[in-house]
C-alpha cells in the first residue's frame, strides 16, 4: 500500500468514527429529550391528579355541609280566623341531622302548582332539627291544595350576606351561587284533602 492509500483509508476511517459519535450524540440527545418529555408528562398528571384530588375534597365537603331535607313536606292544618269555614294549609320543613353540627341556612321557598310557580311567604333561614312554616293557601273543606311541590334554595350563613344575628359560616368549594342557590332540593307535598275539618288536625 502506498502512502497515499495509507492516507486515503486513515481519512476514512476517521471519517466513519466521527459519524458514529454523530450518531450516538444524537442518540443520547434523543433518549434525554424522550426522558424530559416523559418527565414533564408524568408532573404534568401527577399536578392533574392533585387538583382532581383537591377538587374531590372540596366537593365531598360541600356534600359534608350540604341540608339534608326530608323526602316529602308534610303540612298543618289550622282554622282560618279571618275567614270562616276555610282552612290555612302550611307547610311543614325540618331539615334532618347530618354528620355536620346543626347550623342555619339562608333560603328561599317557592311553590310548584301543576302551571306556575310562587314565592312563599315563612322563614328566611332554617336550622337543622327546628320546624319552619310556609303558608301554601287558604281552601274550603275537600279542596286539594294547588302547591304539589315545593323547590328551596340554600345558601350558607356567610359573614357578607347571612343573618347577623346568627353563627357565619361559609362552604369553601368556590361554586357562584348568587341566585340558583349553593345547594337546592324539590320535595313533594303531602296533602290529604279529606283532613280538613277533622278535629285531630285542626289547632
Amino acid at each position: 500500500m502506498t502512502g497515499d492509500q495509507i492516507i486515503a483509508t486513515a481519512a476514512v476511517a476517521v471519517a466513519l468514527v466521527s459519524i458514529i459519535a454523530n450518531v450516538l450524540m444524537w442518540l443520547e440527545a434523543r433518549r434525554s429529550a424522550e426522558a424530559s418529555e416523559r418527565s414533564a408528562a408524568s408532573s404534568e398528571s401527577s399536578a392533574a391528579d392533585s387538583r382532581r384530588m383537591a377538587r374531590l375534597g372540596l366537593d365531598q365537603y360541600h356534600d359534608y355541609l350540604r341540608p339534608r331535607v326530608p323526602g316529602r313536606v308534610q303540612t298543618d292544618t289550622v282554622e282560618d280566623p279571618n275567614r270562616p269555614g276555610r282552612y290555612m294549609v302550611q307547610a311543614l320543613i325540618t331539615l334532618e341531622a347530618g354528620e355536620a353540627p346543626p347550623r342555619d341556612y339562608r333560603v328561599s321557598v317557592t311553590g310548584h302548582t301543576l302551571n306556575s310557580t310562587m314565592w312563599l311567604s315563612g322563614a328566611f333561614t332554617m336550622r337543622t332539627g327546628r320546624e319552619e312554616r310556609y303558608f301554601l293557601g287558604s281552601i274550603s273543606p275537600g279542596d286539594p291544595i294547588k302547591i304539589v311541590e315545593l323547590s328551596v334554595k340554600f345558601w350558607p350563613n356567610d359573614a357578607v350576606s347571612g343573618d347577623s344575628g346568627l353563627d357565619p359560616w361559609s362552604c369553601p368549594c368556590g361554586l357562584d351561587d348568587q341566585d340558583a342557590g349553593h345547594w337546592r332540593a324539590r320535595v313533594p307535598v303531602d296533602f290529604d284533602p279529606s283532613a280538613i275539618g277533622d278535629p285531630r288536625y285542626l289547632h
